[in-house]
């Protein structure tokens, strides 16, 4: 019985340490994003100049806008051979005259995306417009969903955890009902029965959280070696955040080791 109240707080609060770095990851991914955030304004082929001028005038006039860049079809076909120049056959066949000249927009605060895309669509010569911010949003929205569905696997484990371990210091009390017993009658308090079992309960959480938190310093050092791999994992949380997750899952486990005891002991206050 001790040993799976043991694995089950060890492994809920893995849980909920896995889920604060996914949070972390995220948030610091989609912060990169966003501080990155870029509009790219494509003209259309056939744009005179003085639908260009018209288009370059108006975008420096707009305050939400930091910076742009004017692209031209040469640098165009330059940035598309860079892109694909693992092939050879495709590069050779484009032809500068079907890539479309563009203005490459970043803002002072990513939060305006969609409201600088609406001012700039539809001006005459202007072909697309287009943003990141539909990307933006549905990594957001899966965050949560992924943050919400593994709160609530905490929240079964963790509720299983505590009752394990409640149901262990009960058997521990039952078991060892003679001695108490014995006790009681030399003249011992309740608080001096009680606080061994709520030290057996605690000790239960904190051999649980320390397993917990093992498990997720290993997992970011495991990332931390990794991340250089794929730019997804480049965000990964460093060893400062790591730690903080690891003395918070500490800090529960002895929590919820306290308050399995508590409710075990709730029904011997007359023991």
């Amino acid at each position: 019985m001790t040993i799976s109240a043991i694995l089950t707080v060890a492994i809920s609060l893995m849980l909920f340490g896995s889920v604060l770095l996914i949070r972390e990851w995220t948030d610091t991914l989609v912060g990169r994003w966003r501080g990155n955030v870029e509009i790219n304004l494509f003209l259309r082929t056939d744009a005179s100049e003085p639908q260009i001028e018209a288009i370059q005038a108006k975008i420096a006039s707009m305050p939400e806008i930091s910076e742009y860049r004017y692209v031209s079809r040469d640098e165009a076909l330059e940035e598309f051979r860079e892109m694909f120049k693992d092939k050879k056959e495709l590069v050779e066949n484009v032809d500068p005259s079907i890539l479309p000249p563009s203005f490459r927009i970043k803002l002072r605060n990513p939060e305006e995306v969609d409201v600088v895309a609406d001012q700039l669509n539809g001006l005459p010569g202007v072909d697309e417009v287009q943003t990141a911010s539909e990307t933006i949003k549905k990594l957001a929205r899966i965050t949560n969903i992924l943050t919400v569905g593994m709160g609530v696997f905490v929240a079964v484990f963790g509720l299983a955890a505590v009752l394990l371990i409640a149901n262990s210091i009960r058997l521990a009390l039952f078991a060892r009902r003679i001695e108490i017993g014995i006790m009681k009658l030399v003249g011992a308090t309740n608080w001096f029965v009680r606080v061994p079992f709520m030290i057996e309960g605690m000790i239960t959480g904190i051999i649980g959280s320390a397993i917990a938190a093992l498990a997720v310093w290993g997992l970011t050092a495991a990332l931390g070696r990794v991340k250089s791999y794929t730019p997804l994992l480049d965000a990964a949380v460093g060893p400062g955040a790591a730690l903080q997750v690891a003395v918070l899952v500490s800090i529960l486990g002895v929590a919820v080791g306290a308050l399995g005891s508590a409710i075990a002991l709730r029904r011997f206050l007359d023991v």
